[in-house]
């Protein structure tokens, strides 16, 4: 790492802390905090090009799973999904609560309040079941991984996940045992308040194939190498399904540093893109939630401007989405032309 001194001249603090970054006692000193403080004490001269997964160097790297073809339709797999969900929460969870909120406020002011607190609390809860069952399965597939003695390693875009294998609370789960991962068995670990969090994809979502044996058993050897009986039984599991599983003749994927493949531009780019029709589709909602306070009617003294303001608060948020989209398109543009000039 160097700041700006070439490593040749004499020490000028001579042998002093010119600089201090951080105590050791700070337990909480993460590498994004230091990434940060260190560009703010160097000025221009540091530049942060580590985007990938930072890997130990001891670390064995498992491969890319799922890769190439069958990544790509993991991917329409999962936006079909999202898609499906989406439709779903619009036409049972959202419209007809608001379609009884707007009749009733015809029929009774004080009734169409009531109704109008009972929806609220429907909506409420049934986004909340909705976004809990969708899973992370996209950011496992995007991600990379890898075995550092005891640890498995996970992340994508810098930020990286540390599950101890030798804890005794890793477990494998059938498909179909955690929502919002279709046909996938899964590493998993206990997160918040004791809910089974997917650490890995053992087998494809989409058509649960299973990963490399070379991988399976790759996890089979630290495992079994455990201490707690549970760690040890996850990893029998696992020679189980490594048995099945197919071999695979390519190498585990290993992210050089320095400038990303151009298909990596393309991708960024199509999320952009992705995410800029997401905000338009969700406008939809807006004007949904107001044409609901047009249906109560003049007459109504409550619920119709309270429907309104509601509409009024959802657009000022949509607004503020709808520029973060906006600003991530222009910045994928950008990074795509200037990757295409340079190739």
């Amino acid at each position: 790492m160097n700041l700006g001194v070439s490593p040749t001249e004499e020490n000028p603090v001579d042998g002093r802390a010119a600089v201090e970054l951080f105590q050791l006692n700070e337990v909480d000193y993460d590498e994004a905090r230091f990434a940060r403080e260190l560009v703010v004490l160097a000025g221009d001269r540091f530049h942060n090009l580590c985007r990938q997964l930072t890997r130990p160097t001891r670390a064995i790297p498992l491969r890319r799973f799922p890769d190439g073809p069958d990544h790509a339709r993991l991917m329409r797999w999962l936006d079909r999904q999202k898609a499906l969900r989406f439709a779903g929460w619009y036409l049972f969870v959202l419209v007809p609560p608001l379609l009884l909120v707007g009749l009733a406020a015809r029929y009774n002011e004080f009734l169409g309040i009531v109704v109008l607190v009972a929806a609220a609390v429907v909506i409420v809860a049934g986004t909340a079941k909705i976004w809990v069952t969708s899973g992370d399965c996209r950011g496992l597939a995007d991600g990379e991984a890898a075995i550092d003695g005891a640890d498995l390693v996970n992340g994508i875009a810098g930020v990286h996940h540390r599950t101890n294998l030798y804890s005794g609370s890793v477990n494998v789960l059938r498909s179909g045992l955690l929502k919002g991962f279709g046909r996938a068995w899964l590493l998993a670990s206990p997160g918040h308040k004791g809910h089974q969090v997917a650490d890995l994809l053992l087998s494809d979502p989409r058509t649960g194939q299973l990963r490399s044996e070379e991988d399976l058993r790759a996890l089979v050897a630290v495992l079994g190498a455990s201490s707690q009986e549970s760690d040890r039984a996850a990893g029998r599991q696992l020679e189980e399904l490594a048995a099945q599983a197919p071999r695979s003749a390519m190498l585990p994927s290993i992210t050089e540093s320095g400038d990303p493949p151009f298909s990596v531009y393309m991708y960024v780019l199509w999320l952009a893109v992705k995410g800029v029709g997401r905000a338009i589709v969700l406008l939809g909602v807006v004007f949904t939630v107001a044409m609901a306070g047009g249906m109560a009617g003049e007459g109504s003294a409550l619920v119709g401007p309270a429907l309104f303001i509601i509409a009024a608060c959802l657009f000022g948020v949509w607004v503020c989405y709808a520029l973060y989209r906006t600003i991530g398109l222009l910045d994928a543009l950008l990074g795509f032309a200037v990757r295409a000039l340079r190739a």
